[in-house]
């Protein structure tokens, strides 16, 4: 199956001559409001899950729902923080399954002047579980508030198992010596957060309904990429041992790239077109707009060696 990412000519044009295909900061888009879908409606599921079945919990000298609520609170304010900031982010490419889609041209194709590029899903599917990990391609799932409440409430009682053994899973990194009264909390915080940012970026497979038209795959990072520091302060006022777990637990990726707007600076991951396979793009159509010749588009990609893609032009009437 092929996939369709719709972009501006110039930035096809910087694929192709660049070889690479790059995954934007989503904090600088209008994608990164549904990176809110699941917040606060998952804190709340989350409280109902441990009522029905309440067990122990202590944090902060708290017990119980009371200890619960406390820290759940404190992620929260933590994830706000974070969004604030453009720490709490990921780095996304979009693609449509429909190749010639006038609602695509017209929102993401600079008004159909631009191009709609296919990749094989097969061969980026390969590309992200080379990643051990940390990427990975995913089909969105269109939902509407019921689907949403169902989903939340079977991701509620995935996590709350997480819970039970949270303060144990925060002593046991920091077996060795004596813990003072506060390191158990300080960590559990730091683990609590880890889960939310992992169901965080999970919800980026996720959309409202009303554009179910888009027919829309992402590929995605699943690991935070900003330097945790940022977000839970300098090293130095960090306690040793949670230092140690905070540089361990977060992934930086040093292949971070970035480029300059008029009001920002904006990172992106450049993914190099050679690392998906040796002829990854199979597929271009030229969008309804587009002045372009066909023949001139194979002459590029003859000079860049990139293969023989079918080029073609979009069957749209549209001016």
């Amino acid at each position: 199956m092929l996939l369709y990412h719709y972009c501006s000519n110039s930035t096809f044009f910087k694929i192709v001559s660049n070889h690479q295909i790059w995954m934007s900061d989503i904090s600088r888009s209008n994608d990164y409001n549904e990176m809110r879908l699941f917040i606060p409606g998952i804190f709340r599921k989350i409280e109902n899950v441990y009522k029905t079945n309440p067990f122990e919990f202590i944090y902060k000298k708290k017990t119980g729902l009371v200890a619960l609520q406390l820290l759940l609170h404190e992620v929260y304010e933590t994830i706000g923080r974070a969004r604030e900031q453009g720490i709490l982010t990921s780095y996304v490419v979009c693609f449509s399954r429909e190749k010639d889609l006038l609602s695509q041209w017209r929102g993401y194709a600079d008004n159909g002047k631009g191009c709609a590029v296919g990749f094989s899903l097969e061969e980026l599917e390969r590309y992200c579980s080379r990643s051990s990990g940390v990427i990975t391609i995913r089909k969105v799932e269109y939902i509407n508030e019921q689907t949403l409440d169902k989903v939340l409430q079977e991701k509620a009682e995935e996590l709350v198992p997480h819970f039970i053994t949270l303060r144990n899973d925060a002593k046991q990194l920091f077996a060795y010596g004596d813990l003072s009264e506060e390191e158990p909390d300080a960590v559990m915080q730091l683990l609590a957060f880890g889960l939310f940012e992992n169901f965080l970026f999970d919800s980026l497979q996720y959309k409202w309904d009303d554009y179910e038209e888009e027919a829309e795959w992402r590929m995605f990072f699943k690991q935070i990429t900003k330097n945790a520091r940022h977000l839970f302060g300098d090293e130095k006022d960090l306690p040793e041992r949670q230092e140690r777990a905070c540089k361990g637990y977060f992934t930086q990726h040093n292949k971070i790239q970035f480029f300059a707007r008029d009001d920002c600076i904006v990172p992106y991951f450049p993914v190099d077109l050679e690392d998906i396979s040796s002829e990854p793009i199979k597929d271009v159509y030229l969008g309804p707009k587009n002045n372009s010749h066909i023949q001139d588009v194979k002459l590029l990609f003859a000079r860049e060696k990139l293969g023989e893609p079918n080029i073609q032009d979009s069957r749209i009437s549209y001016r």
